[in-house]
């Protein structure tokens, strides 16, 4: 993670935008979703910080963060909840395993937003496709 003085500036003024209080911890926090490439479990994110974190504190501020559209939360194959951010402005697409669970990020979107009658403007959306990752394959024809 940068500690550029500038960096930090941009999750300060991030925050802002949403009307959320700007705390250390939210600044971390966004930096760790940023850093990420993948979907993150609360698990997870609790894993990505060096010292011990509050989970109450952890799940209060993922809540908020998702309330204001900087996170989204998503479930893969019944999987628990996985959350991953929207601030970015990067499309997100995956490729999930279906037999380890494995998640793949796909940086290319050949999907176009839809063109309706109605004027509906999209601001985001996610693509997942389910198949078997290279190693699970091989496992499976192996036996």
């Amino acid at each position: 993670m940068t500690t550029d003085p500038q960096h930090i500036t941009y999750f300060q003024e991030l925050l802002r935008e949403h009307e959320l209080s700007i705390t250390t911890f939210r600044i971390q926090l966004l930096k760790t979703f940023e850093s990420a490439g993948l979907p993150l479990s609360a698990q997870q994110l609790m894993e990505k910080f060096q010292q011990k974190i509050d989970k109450v504190t952890l799940y209060r501020n993922v809540e908020a963060f998702e309330r204001s559209g900087l996170i989204c939360r998503m479930y893969f194959n019944g999987q628990e909840a996985l959350y991953e951010e929207r601030f970015s402005g990067h499309l997100y697409h995956h490729l999930i395993c279906n037999h380890c669970g494995k998640i793949e990020q796909i940086d290319v979107c050949a999907v176009p937003p839809p063109q309706t009658e109605s004027g509906f403007q999209v601001d985001h959306h996610h693509v997942e496709y389910y198949g078997l990752c290279f190693s699970c394959q091989q496992l499976m024809s192996q036996t």
